[in-house]
C-alpha cells in the first residue's frame, strides 16, 4: 500500500502529465488566439494562389492517412496535420506571378522558390505555438538519400513527419495539372514513387501510402 506521502507523490506527477498534454494540445490548436498571424500569412498565400490552397488541403489529407496507417499517436498525428498544411507557408514571400506563372521557372525563379522552406521554419520557430514544427516543414524537400534541399539530410536524419509530407507533396504534385505540364495519373503517379523508394523517398511510407491509395481503388 501506497504511503501518504508516495501517494501524493503519484499524485502531483500524475497531474504534470496531464497538464502537459492538454498544453501540448493547445499549443498545436489551429484555432489559438495566437496563431492569427500564421493564419494571416497564410490566408494571404491563398489568396495570390487558389492552387496552392487545394494543395495544403490535400497534402494534410494524405499526411494523416499514412500517420494513421503507421499507428502514429494521435498528438503525433495532430502535428504532422498542421505541419503538412503549413509545408508551404514560406511561400508567401514568392511574387503572385511566380506562384501562378504558366511557363517554367527561370533559374532565379527557381533559385528563390528553393528558398521556402527555410524561409516557412524561420516564420514558425518564432512564433510559441509553431516553433515545435519548424524543423519538419524546413525539411519536406529533403530527399532521403541526401540529395534533397536546403542541408542535404538523409536518412533518418530527416524528421520522420517530413518524410511522409515528402511524399504526400510529390503524389499530390505530380496527379494536379500545371499550366506548363499534364498531370499524369494516379496509377502513374505510384509508379514513380516507387521507383523512388530508397533514393529520393523513405520505401516504408511509400509502401504504407501505395497500400492506402490501391485499397482505395484509385
Amino acid at each position: 500500500m501506497l504511503s501518504k506521502k508516495d501517494h501524493n507523490a503519484e499524485l502531483s506527477q500524475l497531474l504534470k502529465e496531464a497538464e502537459s498534454i492538454l498544453s501540448e494540445r493547445k499549443t498545436f490548436d489551429m484555432q489559438s488566439s495566437r496563431s492569427h498571424i500564421v493564419n494571416a500569412m497564410m490566408s494571404t498565400l491563398f489568396q495570390k494562389s487558389e492552387r496552392e490552397q487545394n494543395h495544403s488541403i490535400r497534402v494534410a489529407e494524405y499526411s494523416v492517412a499514412i500517420a494513421n496507417k503507421m499507428g502514429m499517436s494521435k498528438e503525433k498525428i495532430n502535428k504532422l496535420n498542421i505541419a503538412a498544411t503549413l509545408h508551404d507557408i514560406g511561400k508567401i514571400i514568392i511574387d503572385e506571378q511566380v506562384l501562378n506563372k504558366t511557363d517554367r521557372l527561370t533559374v532565379n525563379e527557381w533559385k528563390l522558390m528553393r528558398e521556402h522552406p527555410t524561409k516557412g521554419a524561420n516564420i514558425l520557430k518564432d512564433i510559441e505555438e509553431y516553433k515545435e514544427i519548424a524543423h519538419v516543414v524546413e525539411a519536406h524537400h529533403e530527399r532521403y538519400d541526401g540529395l534533397g534541399y536546403p542541408y542535404g539530410l538523409k536518412e533518418d536524419d530527416i524528421p520522420l513527419a517530413a518524410r511522409i509530407i515528402a511524399v504526400a507533396d510529390a503524389y499530390d504534385a505530380m496527379t494536379q495539372f500545371r499550366t506548363y505540364r499534364n498531370a499524369i495519373s494516379p496509377l502513374e503517379a505510384i509508379e514513380e514513387l516507387l521507383k523512388g523508394k530508397g533514393t529520393q523517398f523513405d520505401a516504408q511510407i511509400v509502401d504504407v501510402f501505395v497500400e492506402i491509395l490501391l485499397k482505395e481503388k484509385i
